[in-house]
C-alpha cells in the first residue's frame, strides 16, 4: 500500500507538517559510481523493507486512516504500525534503522556493516 503524502488539501499536505529530518542515504551519483568497483552487486526494493519496520508504539497512534472497500460500505478507521511509504519521513526512517544494525551488530558482520554503511 502506498500513500500519497503530499496530496493537498486546504490545510496542506501531510508532509509539510512532518518534521523533515537529514537525508542520511548517500548521493545516487555516489552509489552508481561504487557500482562499477564491485564484480557483484545486491539490490533490493525499498518499499518492501519499510513493512518490515515498526513504529515506536507512542508514534502509533499518529498513523491512522479511513478506508472502504465499497462505496456501499461503512467507512472504516485503521492504524498503522508499520513505517508508511509514501510520506516524507519513510526515507529517513527506513535508512535509519540500517544504521542502528549496523551499529547494534556490525562487530559480528564487519564486511557487510561496511557495505550498509557505505553504499545505500
Amino acid at each position: 500500500m502506498v500513500f500519497d503524502g503530499s496530496f493537498s488539501s486546504e490545510l496542506g499536505s501531510l508532509n509539510d507538517h512532518l518534521v523533515m529530518d537529514p537525508e542520511l542515504q548517500l548521493d545516487v551519483r555516489h552509489i552508481l559510481l561504487n557500482f562499477r568497483r564491485y564484480p557483484c552487486v545486491m539490490a533490493s526494493d525499498v518499499c518492501q523493507m519499510y513493512l518490515k519496520i515498526l513504529m515506536h508504539p507512542d508514534d502509533v497512534p499518529y498513523q491512522h486512516f479511513l478506508f472502504r472497500f465499497d462505496e456501499s460500505e461503512p467507512i472504516m478507521e485503521y492504524q498503522l504500525n508499520r513505517v508508511t511509504f509514501g510520506l516524507s519521513c519513510s526515507t529517513f526512517l527506513a535508512i535509519r534503522v540500517i544504521h542502528q544494525l549496523v551499529l547494534d551488530e556490525g562487530s559480528s558482520y564487519p564486511k557487510a556493516s561496511v557495505a550498509l554503511k557505505d553504499n545505500i
